[in-house]
């Protein structure tokens, strides 16, 4: 939405900048929730202009400031490098840099669902995304921070009575801060974990969904095949972990080490009874050039190890695989590695 006036696209901006100052906070206060909430409720503008913020909040995170000319930057940014050189307001704060504008294209705005012409509870919502062996923490407004690992995609809403995320693919973990009012889930495929505050992790790959819960407590539903309407549930305590799959449903619930929960932060992959094709898909997450399963090995696609690898070590990770199965590594393509099964005489 567009703000001809001048003035008023100035007090829009300035408003969604002190909010985001104030949610940035360590822990913002249940009163400045409500009353961001009652403020993005107010008008749809408002929404708008927070959306705004956030977008290029996200895009000049990727800048040197100092490589930035403070004319080009918007009131939301510039107001703590005006306040360094002792001018909090200028004209110039209100110009966008053109690769703001092309980012901005790119990200979808602020969602409203429109009653009768009266917005009804808004609703924000972004997708965030990490390159192959990258990693990355971002904070929602309600200070939930989530960490997403390599090559993973996220959808986030956050909405007056609920919070959801949907992990397309990859790893996160989340620290979820407390809100009674709104349980926090994560959908992975057919399964879902509910949690009010905790930090738990939720990985989705190679056909297989895991849960692993390093504080508090979650609860896992898991909607099958067969049976959509009475989904399977488990509820995960500090130290306990889930796995499911389409074949197998829910598995029962296992013991981990919490301190070992989302080692990927500290590029360690750790695994205990994960299949072959779950391991490889998390291998392929750390580098362009990917693992392959040929039609021979496929056979093997669901035998289990429990290892631990160094992130970056694929061929650590390769001899380990050759070593435990009848497996055979061809790194003769530039492109890819084929693994093959080992002919048997």
């Amino acid at each position: 939405m567009s703000i001809d006036d001048p003035t008023e696209r100035e007090a829009l901006c300035q408003a969604a900048h002190d909010w985001r100052e104030k949610l940035d906070a360590e822990e913002p206060s249940a009163e400045h929730l409500a009353a961001f909430e009652r403020w993005l409720e107010a008008d749809v503008r408002n929404a708008a202009a927070w959306e705004r913020s956030q977008t290029l909040i996200a895009a000049y995170d990727h800048l040197q400031r100092q490589d930035i000319d403070a004319d080009l930057l918007p009131c939301e940014l510039a107001g703590p490098v005006a306040r360094e050189a002792g001018n909090h307001r200028r004209p110039g704060y209100l110009a966008i840099a053109a690769v703001a504008l092309t980012l901005l294209a790119s990200i979808p705005a602020a969602l409203f669902l429109l009653q009768g012409g009266a917005p009804t509870p808004v609703l924000i919502e972004r997708t965030y995304a990490t390159a192959t062996a990258e990693i990355d923490t971002v904070t929602m407004v309600d200070g939930t921070r989530i960490t997403l690992g390599a090559a993973t995609e996220l959808r986030v809403v956050y909405g007056e009575t609920s919070r959801t995320a949907e992990l397309v693919s990859g790893a996160a973990i989340f620290a979820v801060a407390s809100d009674p009012e709104r349980s926090f889930a994560v959908s992975a495929g057919d399964l879902k974990a509910t949690a009010v505050g905790t930090e738990f992790e939720v990985r989705s790959n190679g056909g297989v969904q895991r849960v692993a819960v390093a504080e508090g407590t979650v609860e896992v539903s898991y909607a099958s095949a067969s049976d959509h309407a009475r989904p399977s549930r488990r509820l995960l305590a500090a130290g306990t972990q889930v796995a499911a799959t389409r074949t197998q449903g829910l598995r029962p619930v296992e013991s981990i080490d919490p301190a070992k929960v989302a080692a990927w932060r500290e590029s360690r992959l750790v695994y205990d009874g994960a299949t072959i094709e779950e391991l490889v898909a998390d291998a392929n997450r750390y580098s362009d050039r990917p693992i392959v399963l040929d039609a021979t090995a496929a056979t093997l696609a669901g035998q289990t190890i429990t290892a631990s690898f160094d992130a970056t070590d694929r061929e650590g990770l390769l001899d380990t695989l050759a070593y435990v199965f009848p497996i055979e590594v061809d790194d003769s393509e530039p492109r890819r590695i084929v693994l093959y099964r080992k002919a048997t005489d």
